[in-house]
């Protein structure tokens, strides 16, 4: 005869609880980081608009909103399937991590031992992991310093946040944030400042392009022959409201390490510039106005390895945003435009018609 005292349920209550108590805190960091990397939103700003996204791998959520505008905009666009495929690829993580911890609890009878090896490898992620983070730390430092030092002639413009996992795990603020665009202002830069200057941006390797409105008062002060090792320094350059003449590009002929040319926003060009610009020695990319001639852009990629024709006043980069908040954005600008919006900049305010309205 088998006898039960009151206690025996508590002590089977408190086996099932330990039993499960270590999985669960074997598998709640996992569940934590999908979580975070479904529902953290990205916010990106663009133009006008201030983008936020929610999803991974897929973005479910997207709204915008462009205050400058005479009757705020405020669009929210949800998509039930790419919610679902979510769900089912962070649930296909947590189910692997499920059957691991399950197979280790088997292999060593229900108990949780971790061997030799184990350690070993998982010592040598961590390093791996650490060593990462310190470098990145030490590159936002170096960064920081850079414009710190030099932040009244160049402001950043561009950033990059590293993959779109990452951005979900850490935000876009943080050690992962890379400048990889800087604005210039101001007119003749101090020669005093070249060897530091120069220097500094060897060693922030991520700060390829420079941009800078490029005009008649800059003209005189900042690009004659002397002045280049500012331009030098740099693998792409972006020209903004800029007139163009011969002077102009024998002078970047002279860039050892231009690669990349932006004149979608340049003003008077014409055919004999474009020859001699297909003649700049190191150049593989180059970007043309919108009004550029199909004659020209078959020629320059006869010479040039990529040429690209700038859109007709995007409100924000195809890759960045949806197709279907591209259009929606720009239904709503052109509605804020035949009200009379005052604060919208002027490339937005006045937006060309696009080949899908014409």
């Amino acid at each position: 005869m088998v006898c039960v005292t009151a206690r025996q349920p508590i002590r089977e209550s408190m086996s099932r609880f330990r039993r499960y108590l270590v999985p669960a805190l074997l598998l709640a960091p996992v569940i934590f980081i999908c979580g975070k990397l479904l529902l953290t939103p990205q916010r990106i700003d663009g133009f006008d608009v201030q983008l936020s996204q929610r999803g991974w791998p897929w973005v479910f959520l997207e709204s915008a909103d462009v205050p400058q505008a005479f009757k705020p905009i405020d669009i929210s666009l949800f998509w039930f399937w790419k919610l679902a495929a979510d769900l089912a690829v962070l649930a296909a993580f947590i189910a692997l991590a499920a059957v691991l911890v399950y197979w280790h609890r088997r292999r060593h009878g229900g108990r949780l031992q971790i061997t030799i090896r184990t350690v070993l490898l998982g010592t040598a992620i961590a390093g791996v992991g650490f060593a990462w983070w310190f470098h990145e730390w030490r590159y936002s430092q170096r960064q920081e310093a850079f414009f710190t030092a030099f932040g009244d002639m160049l402001s950043p413009l561009e950033t990059a946040h590293g993959p779109l996992w990452l951005q979900r795990l850490t935000g876009n603020e943080g050690i992962f944030e890379r400048v990889v665009a800087v604005q210039y202002f101001g007119s003749k830069p101090p020669t005093e400042l070249k060897e530091p200057l120069l220097t500094a941006i060897a060693e922030l390797p991520s700060i390829r392009r420079l941009s800078f409105y490029w005009d008649e008062a800059h003209w005189e002060e900042l690009l004659q022959e002397q002045d280049l090792w500012l331009l030098s320094g740099f693998e792409e350059l972006v020209l903004k409201n800029s007139t163009f003449d011969d002077h102009a590009i024998s002078l970047l002929k002279k860039l050892p390490k231009l690669r990349v040319l932006d004149l979608a926003d340049c003003r008077e060009l014409w055919a004999g510039q474009f020859q001699q610009l297909a003649e700049l020695p190191h150049l593989e990319q180059i970007t043309l106005p919108a009004t550029t001639s199909p004659e020209t852009v078959a020629y320059l990629k006869r010479r040039i390895r990529a040429v690209n024709v700038a859109p007709e006043n995007p409100v924000i980069e195809d890759d960045v945003v949806s197709p279907e908040m591209n259009a929606l954005l720009w239904k709503e600008f052109r509605a804020a435009v035949e009200q009379g919006a005052p604060n919208l900049k002027p490339d937005v305010a006045n937006p060309q018609p696009d080949s899908a309205s014409k």
